[in-house]
């Protein structure tokens, strides 16, 4: 080629917003729950006392990224999380920081779980390793956007060992909570999206 032209073509850009295709609360209540919580209205990060045991909470979100070919670049992914403003399932609405910061991890979980059938005993594992922060929160009902772009990158190249995310406080110690509207919210405007930009 005398030209001096690359005829290798440019990469495409592309830009997915998707919404979550599963989501669950699990719970341990002094032991382990093995309650199915997979219709909750919210997802929460969470840690409370109960007629004076310690209540955890941690949230799974997975997303479809199938779409997504094996061999692109993430060039920037964002998790959004919307404030649950209607939930009455607890005393105090909202983000919580009675003790401390309710900063949280977001780590991609590493085997199957199903929305219907998930609890605390039975929680797929996850690579805290790699966990990404979310800052403490400075308002009652704040949303949240995550740079989940190096896990996104980690589901896209190996899907056979990424299943969304798991959600769960750094500190879990009472009383301190995140807390967003889940799948099931009738708002389906604050419903858990993930925003992926990637080339091809």
């Amino acid at each position: 080629d005398t030209t001096g032209d690359d005829d290798t073509p440019a990469p495409t850009e592309v830009t997915l917003v998707l919404v979550a295709s599963a989501d669950a609360m699990i719970r341990l209540a002094g032991v382990g729950d093995s309650n199915n919580y997979g219709q909750e209205t919210y997802n929460s990060a969470h840690a409370w006392t109960s007629g004076g045991q310690l209540v955890l909470h941690r949230s799974l979100i997975n997303f479809d990224l199938s779409m997504v070919p094996t061999s692109a670049v993430v060039t920037t992914a964002t998790l959004r999380l919307f404030a649950d403003s209607t939930s009455t399932a607890f005393g105090q609405p909202g983000h919580q920081t009675s003790s401390g910061s309710n900063s949280c991890w977001v780590a991609r979980l590493t085997s199957a779980w199903q929305e219907d059938v998930v609890h605390w005993n039975n929680q797929p594992g996850a690579a805290l390793t790699s966990a990404v922060v979310v800052p403490q929160s400075t308002s009652l009902y704040e949303h949240k956007e995550v740079d989940v772009t190096s896990l996104v990158q980690d589901m896209v190249s190996v899907p056979g060992q990424s299943f969304g995310f798991v959600l769960q406080l750094q500190d879990e110690s009472a009383y301190r909570r995140m807390v967003f509207a889940s799948l099931d919210s009738a708002n389906s405007s604050r419903h858990p999206s993930l925003e992926v930009v990637y080339q091809h």
